[in-house]
């Protein structure tokens, strides 16, 4: 049985999103590289249909905190 995604979905694309927003411009390049390396995890994560619970969960977790301090910027 999947785990349920949609909460990490829902995290994929407002990373996404964020990203084409005018003010990721101003973002410091390693708080940038931090999303990015934290949004390739999560899709990864995303598309394995074997992924467990937990792994999910973390996905999801690492990238809403890389998103938190993008957004503080």
């Amino acid at each position: 049985m999947e785990a349920d995604k949609k909460a990490l979905e829902a995290a994929i694309e407002y990373a996404k999103d964020a990203k084409t927003k005018p003010e990721y411009e101003y973002v410091v390049p390693i708080v940038k590289q931090k999303l990015d390396e934290a949004l390739e995890a999560a899709e990864t994560v995303f598309a394995n249909e074997a992924a467990t619970r937990g792994e999910v969960d973390k996905a999801e977790l690492i990238l809403k905190k890389c998103l938190n301090i993008c957004l503080l910027q």
